[in-house]
């Protein structure tokens, strides 16, 4: 799976029969939300894109779809391992709507989700590389499957599902797409859904200087490694002299 998504959820119903089937709001509603998420940095308008491209937008970008009863945030900044890292500010702007994370990130084998009721939170899970790293309140309907035959509670430090296959069954549970595999009749196609596109820098540069610092870091501490095609078909890492 290659799936990644950076979803913060405001619902107001059925996400799965409002998304892009009710009335589909302003630019202008959707300018107003994002700078509200992010009064410190001026929203440009982008051209429009669709859901399925814009589920983990490029850095400093934020897309909005915006429905009658339903905004569905996308923002990689909205990608924590725990969902109770959220900013608190974010939660006041649900003015009353239920609030829904969804992040997951195949590279790294994550999952975060979170559901918000009346600004208190209500489940939260995190999983990163095989460990759950939060794990707050009772299982979700669509979650039962995944932990039958496995202890789910608060003590479970060891991830015995494939966090990719929960945050698929998320995506359809909560919003009524997936971005694996066949789409089935009643299921949504993200392609068809348009999302308002800004771009959400920030002014001081501070933000994108502490993404290159820990970028770099990152290439310190770890090797990149190179392959090639052997005569046999197998790969053969390339060994610079």
């Amino acid at each position: 799976m290659g799936a990644k998504t950076a979803i913060l959820a405001y619902i107001d119903g059925n996400a799965g029969q409002q998304l892009g089937r009710s009335e589909r709001l302003t630019v202008e509603v959707a300018r107003q939300l994002v700078n509200r998420i992010h009064p410190d940095r001026p929203a440009e308008q982008l051209p429009d894109a669709t859901l399925a491209d814009e589920v983990w937008p490029s850095d400093d970008h934020t897309y909005v779809a915006a429905f009658a009863g339903v905004y569905l945030v996308c923002d990689q900044r909205f990608a924590v391992e725990r969902p109770s890292q959220l900013a608190p500010h974010l939660f006041d702007l649900a003015a009353g709507r239920r609030v829904l994370l969804h992040t997951m990130h195949s590279g790294s084998d994550a999952l975060a989700i979170g559901v918000w009721e009346a600004g208190q939170l209500r489940r939260a899970l995190g999983v990163r590389s095989g460990t759950v790293v939060e794990n707050v309140g009772p299982l979700l309907p669509f979650e039962a499957p995944y932990w039958r035959h496995h202890d789910a509670d608060g003590e479970t430090t060891s991830v015995p599902i494939r966090p990719l296959d929960l945050g698929e069954a998320a995506l359809r549970a909560w919003f009524g797409f997936a971005l694996e595999g066949e789409i089935s009749r009643n299921q949504i196609d993200p392609d068809d859904i348009p999302v308002y596109g800004f771009r959400t820098a920030d002014p001081t540069g501070a933000e994108q200087a502490t993404r290159q610092a820990l970028l770099e870091q990152f290439r310190r501490t770890h090797t990149l490694r190179r392959y090639s095609m052997g005569p046999d078909g197998t790969l053969v890492e390339i060994i610079d002299a």
